[in-house]
């Protein structure tokens, strides 16, 4: 049962056509109800009354009746209601005795002793001005008379009643009873949107599944960040279709630790102009020949004949602001690196950094989505021109989401370093064996520089440590600050917040500090804080 604005007029000059897709206005969509799950039939029942039963005991039900009726002569009215005229039930307003009784007359589809305002409100055949009892289904309402009801050129107010039965209920007993409201922004998009409900439900409420998210560590260097993760992805199965549908990675990088993932020229809008993700940093995935032998259930153990059979590239059919990828492969990003017990099997450079600055990163894996019922392939014909050939998907064998098929998903790209394909890093040199390069950045620090600082963190870098250090913070009278514990064989960088042992924020002014390592000797520097 879906609900729009038919004439494209809702109090205003812009709204949904039910008519013309096109002419709605941004604020403006669609709604309806849809039915998941019906008790069973504990009699035979007659939905089109043409003598012979089109539900058989034991059988869902589904939806049994449709009806819909004027608010202004919903069960309970006296006679028909206007603005002026409002509102039965209400205080010092009659109703109608029998509201109760014609209400669930109209549920169940009963037309017996009824008044002939009551059929000619609450049951509608196809031509309103006769209403013949024998063009009157009690079940279903006509939907090609609705534009001849009086009431519809009055600007109808309409009321649905969807409903199921009858079946029997014992005392005790428990049947199931499911319907969603689904919405979307025009009549295609409701209409997927209430396919894949169904697909959930049947699916004990689980949609389809993005690829297993992969492991990720970054290693930081003198003006680059090497990104690092696992495989684990490729081996993932899709929950509910139970396909294997790993196609890519895509690599993602925040400067604002995963508020943003690029500058505002890298959003990406869908084709209503509505904000839906970012373009990656860089993007792999399988090949052609490796797409077109990639196995459907199990991307290891391949019976013949299950395999995808052609290439998937190219912008996603169902959402063409996405993209699958242009057939990379991984040859050449492979690796093979073992660090704290993980292995990780791929790698990307990024050398468009800054040492001290921090960086953000994420690597999601995304798969092919599900294929339509149908896909095109190009066959050459006699002459050596290309005609459509058009065939079942083989990508798609159980023909789930049918028969258009289903979006690409992508994993998500996380928010904290909980989270396994989420990484923060600062690029710079590694640990020093001397410590005659030690130097402070940035030098003087100047008060909010926009430095890796915000309102409520301000940082300098201690930079070119040994990889086991004390450095140790006085003022130029010798009071002691602050002491930092260095300790890592791969960063010789170690930040410090500016604020004193006792959790004050330092004053402006020359501070001196002392690096000591063992076997090496003591250094001593300076740096300034300017306000």
């Amino acid at each position: 049962a879906m609900i729009g604005d038919y004439d494209g007029n809702s109090n205003g000059p812009q709204g949904y056509s039910m008519k013309d897709s096109e002419n709605r206005g941004d604020d403006f969509g669609i709604v309806a109800t849809q039915l998941l799950d019906s008790p069973l039939a504990t009699s035979e029942i007659d939905l089109d009354l043409d003598g012979f039963p089109d539900i058989y005991p034991g059988e869902p039900l589904k939806m049994t009746d449709w009806h819909w009726f004027d608010w202004y002569n919903r069960p309970g009215v006296i006679t028909r209601e206007s603005n002026t005229n409002c509102c039965a039930g209400g205080q010092g307003r009659p109703v109608a005795a029998n509201k109760e009784e014609i209400l669930f007359k109209v549920m169940s589809g009963d037309t017996v002793n009824l008044s002939d305002d009551e059929k000619a409100w609450f049951f509608h055949t196809p031509n309103p001005d006769t209403d013949l009892d024998l063009e009157l289904n009690p079940h279903f309402d006509s939907l090609e008379g609705l534009e001849k009801e009086d009431a519809f050129d009055d600007g109808l107010d309409c009321v649905l009643i969807m409903s199921c039965g009858p079946f029997d209920l014992n005392v005790g007993e428990e049947v199931p009873f499911s319907f969603s409201i689904i919405f979307g922004q025009n009549e295609t998009d409701l209409i997927n949107n209430a396919r894949f409900a169904q697909i959930m439900y049947n699916s004990h409420y689980q949609g389809y599944t993005p690829p297993a998210k992969p492991t990720v560590t970054a290693i930081p260097d003198d003006e680059k960040v090497t990104i690092l993760w696992t495989n684990n992805s490729e081996l993932s199965k899709d929950v509910v279709t139970g396909y294997a549908d790993f196609e890519g990675y895509k690599i993602y990088k925040s400067t604002d630790s995963g508020t943003n993932w690029g500058s505002v020229d890298k959003k990406i809008y869908d084709n209503d102009d509505i904000f839906v993700g970012w373009q990656p940093l860089a993007q792999f995935d399988l090949t052609a020949s490796d797409d077109s032998s990639h196995c459907i259930y199990d991307s290891e153990n391949c019976a013949t004949g299950e395999n995808r059979g052609r290439s998937i590239s190219g912008l996603d059919p169902i959402q063409p602001w996405y993209s699958l990828g242009t057939d990379t492969g991984f040859e050449g990003i492979d690796t093979i690196v073992v660090i704290d017990g993980i292995e990780y099997n791929y790698y990307y450079v990024d050398t468009n950094v800054v040492n001290g600055m921090h960086y953000t990163y994420s690597v999601t894996a995304y798969d092919m989505g599900v294929e339509a019922d149908f896909v095109i392939n190009w066959v050459v014909d006699g002459n050596g021109g290309f005609n459509p050939d058009t065939v079942w998907s083989s990508a798609n064998p159980e023909h789930w989401s049918s028969p258009s098929g289903y979006q690409s998903l992508e994993t998500s790209r996380g928010t904290t370093i909980l989270d396994p394909n989420y990484v923060q890093i600062y690029p710079g040199v590694h640990a020093q064996n001397t410590s005659e390069n030690i130097k402070v950045v940035p030098n003087p620090y100047i008060s909010r520089s926009n430095f890796n600082e915000n309102k409520y963190v301000r940082k300098i870098r201690f930079t070119n440590l040994p990889a086991i250090c004390t450095i140790s913070i006085f003022t130029v009278s010798g009071e002691q600050v602050f002491t930092l514990n260095h300790q890592s064989e791969m960063d010789g960088n170690e930040w410090w917040d500016l604020r004193t042992i006792n959790n004050q924020e330092i004053a402006p002014g020359l501070y001196v500090y002392v690096v000591q390592a063992e076997g090496m000797d003591d250094f001593i520097g300076k740096f300034a804080i300017v306000r």
